[in-house]
């Protein structure tokens, strides 16, 4: 028990004690002024506990409990104070809360905006890392392309090539690729990959059929062919063909179509055109370079090789008779009489008789034979691994056939034709290409001497 109320208890006890003695004295003194009065015995008791008591229980316990209830009520109003006090904090704490939940929010939203964007962004990179793979393997692909056609010595080689790199460049796709003929009256195809429709595609056509080479551009094949004339007879016309153009000249197409009908893609159409023009560049070089080296290999007559091809020729054929211990025969004729056919029938004649005489050695000699015309009206012919006797026999052969054959030249027959021929052989006869030259044409001298139209064989070393 606190000290404050054992001090109140104690005072409450002293009071207690002062009214018992004090109602004692009274009582004593009112039996001895007035014994046996018990009415005022009462009334007097009764007058001092009021007197005594009302004072003591105001004092002592209804005044305690309204400072009690007073203390409470004030805890109360503290309390409720503190209640407002923490209602408003608590208020104000929500609304900050709220507000901090949606700048959070906010801020969330904001940061999946963000992955949003960066994946999109990251699609968007992959997407353009692979299509500079693609790229990239395209590129490298048309240089491989490129520096394989560089290197082709011909055009069907060049077009082994294309046949190779094709699949290659156009994985996705089957394709062909047609040139022009030598009339250039229609377009044969040269070579193809993938799976072409066997009797829908055609293997030559004319150039009026195909709208790539009629608008000079890459045309697509789709549904504005139908109902047109077009070098594809498919029902269901799909790809593109391309011009292969050097030079403001057309030398063929190239067409493309899709492997499969419900095939997904799309044609790279730069792609193509970038290959159509490195295909065409290649192949106007090379077409380039066969008609330099025809130029200078070839007599621009007679259409055979010239005195140059010929000694090259001859020369590395004795190398390699030298090497396998075989011979190499050599023909050198010339025609009769040559300089009065021309002041005869005149020097166009003369011309059209050398073309003549030019297609019967092409289509007289072997594919190892090399004919080659070595000055006017003077011709050779080299034989490989032919010994004296056979290429006497050969030379007789020619001799007969040039006494056959019949040239007309602007409706007139130009008479008959005969030639002198002069055999000679290695090592029989000469061991270099010059020396068998010189003994040939003094053997033709002799075929000369001995009356034309003869054949002789040169002496031997």
């Amino acid at each position: 028990m606190k000290p404050s109320k054992k001090i109140v208890w104690r005072s409450f006890l002293i009071i207690v004690f002062i009214i018992i003695l004090v109602e004692a004295l009274i009582m004593i003194l009112f039996h001895i002024v007035s014994p046996g009065n018990v009415m005022l015995e009462i009334f007097a008791d009764a007058t001092l506990l009021a007197l005594f008591l009302i004072p003591s229980l105001y004092y002592f316990m209804l005044r305690p409990m309204e400072q009690e209830i007073n203390i409470r009520e004030q805890a109360e109003r503290e309390l409720q104070e503190a209640n407002d006090q923490a209602e408003i904090r608590i208020k104000q704490r929500t609304s900050e809360l709220e507000a901090a939940n949606a700048k959070l929010e906010v801020e969330v939203a904001g940061h999946q905006q963000a992955e949003m964007t960066l994946q999109k962004t990251n699609d968007k990179l992959n997407a353009s890392v692979a299509e500079l793979k693609q790229r990239s393997s395209e590129t490298r692909v048309l240089t491989e392309m490129s520096d394989l056609l560089q290197v082709c010595a011909t055009t069907e080689e060049a077009y082994r090539a294309i046949g190779h790199i094709g699949p290659q460049l156009f994985p996705d796709s089957a394709g062909a690729m047609y040139m022009y003929s030598p009339s250039r009256d229609d377009l044969e195809q040269v070579l193809s990959w993938g799976s072409l429709p066997q009797g829908q595609i055609a293997r030559i056509f004319e150039p009026n059929k195909c709208w790539a080479l009629r608008r000079g551009r890459l045309h697509t094949i789709e549904g504005l062919c139908e109902g047109l004339v077009c070098h594809n007879n498919l029902s269901e016309q799909v790809g593109v063909c391309i011009p292969i153009t050097a030079q403001g000249e057309s030398l063929g197409v190239l067409y493309l179509r899709k492997k499969g009908a419900d095939a997904s893609h799309s044609f790279n159409e730069q792609l193509a055109n970038t290959a159509s023009e490195q295909i065409a560049l290649a192949l106007a070089n090379l077409r380039l370079r066969e008609t330099l080296r025809s130029q200078s290999i070839l007599d621009p007559l007679t259409g055979i090789y010239n005195r140059r091809f010929m000694e090259e020729t001859l020369a590395r054929e004795i190398r390699r008779a030298e090497r396998n211990q075989h011979e190499v025969g050599l023909l050198m004729f010339d025609l009769d009489h040559f300089k009065k056919f021309n002041d005869t029938f005149g020097h166009e004649a003369g011309d059209a008789l050398l073309r003549e005489l030019g297609l019967l050695l092409k289509n007289s000699i072997r594919g190892s034979d090399v004919a080659c015309r070595f000055g006017g009206e003077e011709f050779v012919l080299i034989l490989p691994e032919t010994p004296v006797e056979d290429s006497r026999k050969r030379a007789e052969e020619l001799r007969e056939k040039i006494h056959q054959l019949t040239v007309i030249h602007r409706g007139q027959a130009l008479g008959i034709i005969t030639a002198s021929l002069g055999v000679g052989t290695y090592p029989k006869h000469a061991l270099t290409g010059e020396g068998l030259i010189q003994t040939a044409d003094k053997a033709l001298y002799q075929a000369k001497a001995e009356g034309r139209d003869r054949v002789a064989i040169a002496k031997e070393v």
